[in-house]
């Protein structure tokens, strides 16, 4: 409903229903008012758009890193450490962070021919 109320996408979060009830009391009558809160937390995610002359720059850049990369003796060995690091730089979880990490280090240090 958020989303084609505003236009815009939303994750919700939480919804949370607070009941209230008022007392009030007039002599004989007593007047009851029932109401309910509806609370919510949404999360807002920005996206930054990129002009087209910077996404070109950012293409050449990365066709010339991949060059360098494809003309060395164990390319594929340092693009998978550089896969184990992405994946360290993105997971959630303490441990298995660190674990990814440590082996993109491990393989890095072989590529030396030094062990960790």
């Amino acid at each position: 409903m958020l989303t084609v109320i505003f236009g815009q996408g939303f994750t919700i979060d939480e919804v949370k229903v607070e009941h209230r009830s008022i007392i009030e009391s007039g002599g004989s009558v007593k007047k009851i008012t029932l109401s309910e809160t509806l609370i919510i937390g949404e999360r807002v995610h920005v996206v930054k758009k990129l002009s087209k002359e910077s996404l070109e720059s950012i293409k050449t850049k990365l066709k010339e890193l991949v060059g360098k990369i494809s003309r060395l003796e164990r390319s594929m060995d340092l693009l998978r450490a550089i896969k184990w690091w992405a994946k360290g730089s993105l997971e959630e979880d303490k441990v298995d962070k660190f674990l990814d990490y440590f082996i993109s280090f491990e393989m890095l240090a072989s590529l030396k021919g030094k062990g960790i």
